[in-house]
């Protein structure tokens, strides 16, 4: 009997033709997911900093304990909020005279990220010794446009546990999960700021404005502690046992220069062919991760760096 007004003619099936077509897409995006990672790799092994007591810092933190006639050889301040929590990853970047070493889960490409991180690329331009330790799952998009720190000089970065898969696909590297959930899933969500082995910043926060109280749709609400002296050793200690893992892959085993070039300017492609809207507008205005510092400065609080001397330990 032929379908009434009320029923539904049932979905014809794909002809060969179409099913053809479907799997060869869902093979395409298997093979781009499912590249296998670099067999061969070359990971100098390294250590923090042996003799902190030698640089600024270092001194610093030996003379508040000794003038604090302190109980406990370590000290910490807490850091509740945003504007602590960013000067003082601030203060310890324009601090550092030997080593800066940074661990994180996350590292966003945005405003306060790029101030940050210009400082981090100064710092090594200056002669220290930077170690950036990633955790691999959100470098994808414009974020993986951080990995570019791994191309200046004086600044080694290592991807913990890398996905496979192109970078500028999130979609092919969920695939590249698929056949390997055990591995993908341990990661790591440690998240360390140390300067010269002496003071350092852990907690909660990863780097992003989510993180700093600027983003606009919301933001992360954490808690971070200074901390300075034997303690920061600890801490360094625990980032050297990463960073010298097997897993820990250097930037320039999973991607080139010129491949971060092609996505940036496919993203800047993107944002040129995009409407105008007043909210696109405003978003312009603002300095990105790629702006002068003075521009970042006059947009991030233009918040200063943290005195170190004072901090309340």
């Amino acid at each position: 009997m032929p379908p009434t007004s009320a029923q539904t003619t049932p979905a014809m099936p794909p002809t060969h033709k179409g099913w053809r077509a479907w799997l060869a897409g869902i093979a395409a995006l298997l093979a781009a997911g499912c590249s296998g990672l670099p067999q061969e790799v070359d990971r100098p092994v390294s250590h923090a900093l042996t003799a902190p007591s030698g640089t600024t810092l270092g001194r610093l933190v030996q003379e508040r304990h000794k003038s604090a006639g302190a109980r406990f050889p370590s000290g910490f301040q807490l850091l509740s909020g945003p504007q602590a929590a960013y000067s003082s990853r601030l203060a310890l970047v324009e601090a550092a005279e030997k080593t800066l070493d940074l661990q994180y889960y996350a590292i966003h490409a945005d405003a306060s990220s790029g101030r940050l991180l210009r400082g981090v690329a100064a710092a090594a331009r200056r002669g220290v010794r930077v170690r950036i330790l990633l955790d691999d799952f959100h470098s994808t998009g414009r974020d993986a446009q951080v990995m570019r720190l791994a191309f200046v000089p004086n600044i080694e970065m290592r991807m913990f546990n890398p996905l496979t898969g192109a970078r500028g696909s999130a979609l092919g590297r969920m695939f590249s999960m698929l056949g390997d959930f055990d591995r993908v899933q341990q990661r790591m969500h440690n998240k360390l700021f140390i300067a010269d082995n002496a003071m350092g910043v852990t907690g909660g926060r990863n780097l992003g404005d989510a993180y700093f109280g600027h983003a606009e749709s919301g933001n992360f609400v954490d808690l971070d502690v200074l901390a300075a002296g034997p303690v920061v050793q600890e801490l360094s200690r625990s980032f050297d046992s990463y960073w010298n893992n097997q897993r820990a892959y250097p930037v320039q085993s999973l991607v080139t220069r010129k491949e971060l070039d092609t996505m940036r300017s496919r993203f800047q492609a993107a944002d040129a062919a995009a409407p105008t809207t007043p909210e696109t507008s405003a978003a312009a205005e603002r300095p990105g991760p790629h702006e002068s510092t003075a521009a970042q400065r006059a947009y991030i609080w233009n918040q200063q760096p943290m005195d170190l001397a004072q901090a309340a330990f």
